[in-house]
């Protein structure tokens, strides 16, 4: 399970990835309602920790899951370029930490999801 949990994340990141070289709307745009989400998931991963319920646990993992997705949407416009924001090219290292970041948040909170089962 553990093996197919690495192939789930790569198939995620790949179609937001391509999702985000496709589509038209500018998710560059999308950075108060991020903090927004961030702030939500920080405030419930408090509450998580003082009452643990397997139900909040696994609907702070679908959240987690979905914020970073959202993120790497964000990340990967960001390097593009062509958006109302985007990162130069004398930043690629930062770029490169960001995405690295992402995805491995992303493969944290599957975890989280899929890990809970087992």
């Amino acid at each position: 399970a553990r093996s197919s949990l690495v192939g789930i994340t790569a198939f995620v990141c790949l179609g937001i990835t391509l999702f985000s070289f496709q589509t038209k709307y500018d998710f560059t745009l999308c950075f108060g309602v991020l903090f927004v989400i961030s702030l939500a998931l920080f405030g419930f991963g408090i509450v998580c920790i003082f009452t643990y319920s397997r139900i909040m646990y696994t609907i702070y993992a679908g959240l987690g899951a979905l914020a970073f997705s959202i993120f790497l949407a964000v990340d990967t416009q960001l390097i593009m370029g062509g958006k109302r924001h985007e990162i130069s090219a004398e930043d690629h290292v930062f770029a490169s930490i960001m995405l690295y970041l992402d995805i491995v948040y992303i493969f944290i909170y599957l975890l989280q999801l899929i890990g809970d089962r087992e």
